[in-house]
């Protein structure tokens, strides 16, 4: 959702060519290379830590002006022994970044914050806790499940910015796991230029990506809540909280 939340934001600032869905392995990251045309100003590429040793290959095509890495999560245990393991695959993309680029990391995760020191360039942070936020992290951000029918509402800061975190922003998410993937997005943004007028207006016409999360309405007024996209312990246990803080019949 990062990916699609960024892609849509931009898409405000300039053409864009964004990755389809979810085609992130090597052959798939050098076609979305060749997407790329003169008149694109930017691409967004996803990349997956999907086997051990692959991911050095895709970075390294890619040598990114600009990478994100949200969190080292137990999605890709079933190739991994750890998670250690795979925090020692996905730095593969950090050290890609150019020396004039950008490494945007999750200092909530211990094991992406200790990213930083493989980045040849320069390293900016975003944290929800507020210890990280007081160690030095440049984006602040907020992000909490209005209770269903609401939708995910998410303030972020740029502590750069002399004015003070504006009002939450309503999008058309559900849940609550949603913080860090439009945190990044909105870090991302602002370390490319973008007001925040412009990053929130990407974020208001995101819709959620197909099955994650994403509500579906019948004609005879049922809405199914659609979640099949990831059969890991963490989605499942977002998808509870939902349920349980839902105002529905």
């Amino acid at each position: 959702s990062t990916k699609d939340v960024l892609a849509l934001i931009l898409a405000h600032a300039g053409s864009v060519e964004a990755t389809r869905g979810s085609q992130n392995n090597s052959l798939s990251v050098a076609r979305q290379i060749l997407r790329v045309r003169p008149w694109h100003r930017y691409c967004v590429v996803e990349v997956a830590a999907w086997r051990p040793g692959r991911m050095w290959l895709p970075a390294r095509t890619l040598r990114p002006d600009l990478a994100i890495v949200l969190c080292v999560s137990a999605s890709h245990r079933k190739s991994f022994a750890s998670n250690e393991e795979i925090a020692a695959e996905k730095v593969a993309l950090v050290r890609a970044v150019l020396p004039s680029g950008t490494a945007i990391l999750n200092a909530d995760d211990p094991l992406v914050r200790t990213m930083a020191g493989q980045c040849r360039g320069a390293v900016q942070l975003f944290a929800r806790s507020p210890e990280d936020v007081a160690l030095g992290a440049r984006f602040a951000y907020h992000g909490e499940d209005a209770g269903w029918p609401g939708r995910f509402r998410f303030q972020a800061h740029d502590r750069q910015l002399a004015a003070p975190p504006g009002p939450f922003l309503k999008t058309q998410f559900v849940g609550d796991q949603w913080g860090v993937a439009f945190a990044a997005a909105y870090a991302a943004a602002r370390v490319l230029g973008l007001a925040e007028e412009t990053i929130y207006r990407g974020m208001q016409v995101a819709k959620p990506y197909t099955a994650r999360m994403e509500p579906v309405a019948l004609p005879n007024g049922v809405t199914f809540i659609r979640d099949e996209f990831k059969n890991d312990p963490a989605p499942f246990a977002a998808a509870a909280r939902f349920l349980h803080r839902a105002r529905a019949k």
